[in-house]
């Protein structure tokens, strides 16, 4: 979709002839991808050429540049700064250029935001690329200022940061597509995997975000912002809350794909809902753990979930609530709603007595619906505590 805007919007404002750039390490026209970006014109190709470029690149132009392969051609920032800057600067507020990157690793960049890829604004697509073995305190690859990232076929994986180890989302749009992977990434605090917060938007279609680690949403982080999940899985992540995804006071879609297998110590071994709300269309939320506290499979702290169709199954709490946890806060009155529409809690565990293997709700909390959506839980299936 990107590169076809591309194509429209170099037909549209140049009326010159695209050509392509050579970089190599001796005989090409170029040996430094920074110097075929300045004498690039907007819509040129960069080819570069299977090596190691030790580069920190920046550019606001309109460009494709295409490398030989994953670990073939590979841009190395040699922990300096960013592996490479794209926008029009952190004082404007996008539009950035539109560019292409393809065939290519991006490792050992160093940055405050954005060590591997650092967009303020741009529309990006990486295609079969790389991001791996960088470090910052806010994301891997920064995405702000209105940009777009999407990704195809690519891989996010091994970096650190302390605040979203491998994606940095805020004020703009990630695409993470079919056969596109994040995987074991740390993040100290929070969003091992991703970060996305303050009216962005992240949507996941078939991409599989797994063995990632932080503090608080081992996969996903979302502050005020919204999730769509088309399809993909969740799993392997590991938090002390929210195994899979940590839910802050956004908006979660769940149409299809599946959360499992993911850990988390204290609550929400699937999910925690922090005062959000998740809609439950499609998916499966399976063979999630919260082992200290609850909620093996959602933790619902003053949110809002919806079953409309999804199936909550085979998940484990070490205490109460295996499939769900439904939480109130008397001191401000706040309290946790759960809508029984379609779909089916079964099959989860509570190891407490009267846990509510199915379904653990503090007294003022609502559970409305079909409450027979809930069965074959062990211990049981509804607990109501606290009247």
């Amino acid at each position: 979709m990107k590169l076809q805007i591309l194509i429209a919007v170099l037909l549209i404002t140049g009326s010159a002839e695209a050509t392509t750039l050579g970089v190599c390490n001796a005989g090409c026209d170029y040996t430094s991808i920074q110097t075929a970006i300045k004498y690039a014109d907007p819509g040129d190709t960069i080819n570069v050429s299977e090596g190691t470029y030790k580069e920190n690149i920046m550019t606001t132009k309109p460009i494709a540049i295409r490398g030989a392969g994953i670990g073939r051609t590979l841009i190395d920032g040699s922990f300096a700064g960013a592996v490479i800057t794209i926008g029009p600067g952190l004082d404007t507020f996008g539009p950035g250029p539109i560019l292409s990157f393809s065939d290519i690793t991006f490792e050992h960049g160093k940055a405050y935001f954005g060590s591997g890829i650092s967009n303020n604004g741009g529309q990006i697509t990486l295609i079969n690329c790389s991001i791996t073995n960088n470090t910052a305190y806010g994301g891997t690859v920064y995405n702000t200022r209105n940009g777009t990232i999407e990704l195809n076929g690519s891989v996010i994986t091994n970096n650190n940061a302390t605040t979203g180890g491998g994606i940095y989302n805020e004020y703009g749009i990630v695409d993470l597509n079919a056969e596109s992977l994040i995987s074991n990434n740390t993040a100290i605090d929070y969003g091992g995997g991703i970060w996305s917060q303050v009216d962005s938007i992240l949507n996941l279609n078939g991409t599989t975000i797994s063995g990632n680690r932080a503090a608080n949403g081992g996969g996903i982080y979302s502050s005020s912002a919204s999730i769509n999940m088309n399809s993909g899985t969740i799993s392997n992540n590991t938090a002390n809350r929210g195994g899979g995804v940590f839910n802050d006071n956004g908006m979660m879609s769940l149409n299809d794909g599946s959360i499992g297998y993911n850990y988390a110590l204290t609550y929400g071994g699937g999910i925690f809902n922090n005062q959000g709300q998740v809609d439950l269309d499609g998916s499966s939320i399976d063979y999630n753990y919260a082992r200290m506290f609850g909620g093996g499979g959602i933790y619902n702290d003053l949110g809002v979930l919806n079953l409309n169709g999804s199936t909550i199954d085979h998940n484990h709490s070490g205490t109460y609530g295996g499939g769900i946890y439904n939480n109130v806060d008397t001191s401000s009155g706040l309290s946790s709603t759960l809508n029984l529409y379609n779909g089916s809690i079964d099959h989860n565990t509570a190891s407490a007595k009267l846990s509510g293997g199915g379904v653990y709700s503090v007294y003022g909390t609502s559970i409305t619906g079909n409450k027979s959506l809930v069965s074959e839980n062990t211990p049981d299936q509804i607990r109501t505590v606290g009247s």
